[in-house]
Formats: structure tokens, sequence, C-alpha cells
């Protein structure tokens, strides 16, 4: 077994220890192996096999690379690490945690010069918090594969898929999520009757008044599922979003507190759950066999195709090989035929088109492969427009109705 996984709060105290008493948490000069192979027809296929070797030996060299995650993460994908240091014989260390104590711990252990993490695979927030902090590098200098760097065939969108506007050549998504509607949402199954399933066929019908007091939702002016929000804004409008707010006494949940949502959803307090501020808590109630699912009957809304699951690199990152290798390999043939395999995400599949369907369900697989679906791109202006848009109005929104999330 290749893979070691532990709380970040236990890797930070083991890297301090180290950095106190002159350790290896310093950071690792960059092999040369990792130097940006010649652009363009000059590359030819020995140099670069001679490249990729080099980059193999220097990372089994190092025998380590340390991915971050969310609690989602180190539960769901840790079956695809070990994938890759299974091909490799390179041990993966997972570390994570609720995003505040992951931002805190990784802040804390770089004002202490230490440098325990390499690759980064944070949901939204995680994310924004380390590219605010300035901890990310550049990642597409460090993509050299040729089955990584042509995307014309063989992936679901034919260009690089940033995660958002200050990421674009830092965090790239490594997947697609092509899920039944616009959003994905939850509901008890034991508190929403067949009758009322069954005539919910637009997002306009989950405004009929017997919903009212029914539905909770995260956090959305604090940006809790801010994708999904402002596909909603895009697609149906501030129509919808005031009628929501205004006439469905709906309850917003405290940022962040995933489990009481959940719990909330799970035991019956709430039928429909809306904008969570995480899915794991309410994939765990589901999996327990608890009266949890996914709402999946399609709306006349449509089905759009987005990215999903970020990977970025860390500045002073100890295994600056490995790291490399890693995040090459995630968006290769093989990396993505395993993700395919391996993965247990219920709403995402691989980036790619050109690899088996392993263990998708069929109709996830048929959405993701599914060209004739927009394509939500995060860095596209109109998409970036309508973020602004609804930042605006739903801050506003909260001001004006004296919404207090939490209470």
């Amino acid at each position: 077994m290749t893979r070691s996984r532990l709380p970040l709060v236990a890797l930070a105290i083991v890297a301090i220890a180290l950095s106190a008493c002159g350790g290896g948490a310093s950071p690792t000069a960059e092999p040369t192996a990792t130097a940006a192979v010649t652009e363009g027809p000059s590359a030819t296929e020995d140099a670069f096999t001679q490249q990729w070797e080099e980059l193999v030996a220097a990372a089994q060299a190092e025998g380590e690379v340390v991915i971050v995650s969310g609690p989602e993460g180190v539960q769901d994908d840790g079956d695809w690490y070990d994938a890759f240091g299974e091909e490799f014989d390179i041990k993966v260390t997972v570390v994570g945690g609720a995003t505040a104590d992951v931002t805190a711990r990784i802040e804390a252990e770089r004002a202490q010069g230490v440098y325990s993490v390499d690759v980064a695979s944070l949901g939204g927030t995680g994310t924004r918090n380390m590219l605010g902090a300035g901890f990310l590098d550049d990642l597409d200098s460090l993509l050299i594969h040729p089955e990584v760097l042509d995307r014309s065939t063989g992936f679901a969108i034919d260009y690089p898929v940033y995660t958002a506007e200050n990421a674009v050549g830092i965090c790239q998504y490594v997947a697609v999520q092509a899920e039944p509607n616009v959003i994905s949402w939850w509901y008890n199954t034991d508190e929403i009757t067949q009758e009322e399933y069954d005539g919910v066929e637009s997002f306009f019908d989950l405004l009929d008044p017997k919903f009212n007091g029914r539905i909770v939702i995260g956090d959305v002016a604090s940006s809790e599922a801010n994708r999904d929000a402002v596909s909603m804004w895009e697609v149906v409008g501030q129509e919808w979003w005031d009628g929501l707010l205004e006439d469905m006494d709906v309850t917003v949940a405290a940022y962040g507190d995933e489990r009481t949502y959940a719990d909330g959803v799970a035991q019956g307090k709430w039928a429909i759950g809306m904008f969570p501020p995480g899915s794991g808590s309410l994939e765990d109630a589901a999996d327990a066999g608890l009266p949890v699912a996914i709402w999946e009957n399609t709306m006349s809304e449509g089905n759009p195709r987005s990215g999903i699951q970020r990977i970025c690199v860390y500045k002073d990152r100890p295994h600056p090989a490995a790291a490399q290798l890693f995040v090459n390999w995630s968006l290769t043939k093989a990396g993505q035929t395993a993700f395919n395999e391996f993965t247990n995400r219920v709403d995402r599949a691989s980036l790619r088109d050109d690899v088996p369907q392993g263990n998708i369900d069929d109709d996830l697989w048929a959405r993701a492969r599914d060209h004739t679906k927009i394509f939500v791109d995060d860095v596209n202006p109109e998409w970036l427009q309508h973020i602004a848009e609804f930042d605006t109005y739903i801050k506003a929104k909260y001001e004006e109705l004296g919404i207090v999330p939490g209470s």
C-alpha cells in the first residue's frame, strides 16, 4: 500500500518538529527533470520520452507526494491516488480536513518556514483561500505530457479548464460534472411524497406553497456553493431567487456547517436541501441507509456540463518532481482511466472522452460525453459578469430581509 492518510494537524506537528531539528521540511530545489520541454513540432517523441523517464526517476528518488484535500477528497479520491502510487512506486500521503482548519494550519506552517504539502485538490473555498494567500504556483509550465498538452481531441472540452479568473495557469479541473440538472440538490425520501416528486418539472415548481418552510440552503451570500448559486442566477434569474427567499420561509444554514445541514435533511427537519455547505455528510447519510437522496428527475431547464475537481501545486513544495509527475498523470489517458475506475464520487466522470467508462454510472457517462450540452466555463467573461451580479444581489437581499444564517 503506497498511500498514507493523515489529518493535517498531525502532518504539521511532524513537519514543524523536523524544521526545529534541521530536518528535511524546508523547500527542495526543482530537479533538472522539471525543466520545460521545447514547445512545438521540434520537440521529438524521443526527447519527450527521455524527459519523462528523467522525471519519473527524480520522482521515485523523492519517494513521496503529499496531497491536501477536503474531507470528501480524503474519503472519495484515495483509491485514485493509490493507482498513481502503485503505478510509479511512490508513497502518496493525503491530508485534509475542514476548509478553515486546512487554511489555518498551512498558514501557520508556512509562517514558520515549514513546507509540507505538494498538491492541492480542494473545494472552491479552500482553493480561493490558497490563491488569496499566494501559496499556489504556476501549473501550466509543469504540464509536459503530449496527451495533456493536446486538447484538440479526446477531452470533454478542447482547451484547459481553469477554476477561476485568478487561477488561470494555476488551477485546472481534472473531471467533468454532468448532473441531471443545472445543479444537484437533495431531499428526504420520507418527507417528499411520490406525487410531490413527480410534480416538480421545473425549478419554479419548488416555489409552490406546499414546499413553504421545508427547504434549507447554504449561506450563498458568503459564497457557499457559489457555482451552483450563480448557475441558478444565470438560468432562472432573479425572479426565482426572489421567490425562494421572500416567499418560501427558507432556512439558511450557517456558513460551512455541513453536519447540521445534513442531519436536518436526514432527520426530516427539512424536506429539501439546496446549495449545501458540502455533500460529504449527505453522501454518508445516504450510504448509511438514511432517507436521503439526490433529486434525479431532470428539470425543464436542462443539464449543462462543467469542470469539477480542482488540482493545483504549492510553491516551495517538498517533492517537486513527484508533484509534477502526479499533475501530468492526472490528465493523461492512464490517469483518467484510473479516475473512472476508482473514484467514489457520484457526480463526476473523467475529463477525457477517450478512456473506458470504468465504474461511472451509464447516465452520467452519457451526459459527460454529450458535446451538444453547454460547458460552463468559470473564466468566460459572461460567467464572471453573472458572478458579480449575483454577489451584489444576494448581499442586498440578505440585508433587505434580515437573513441571519444559522438562526
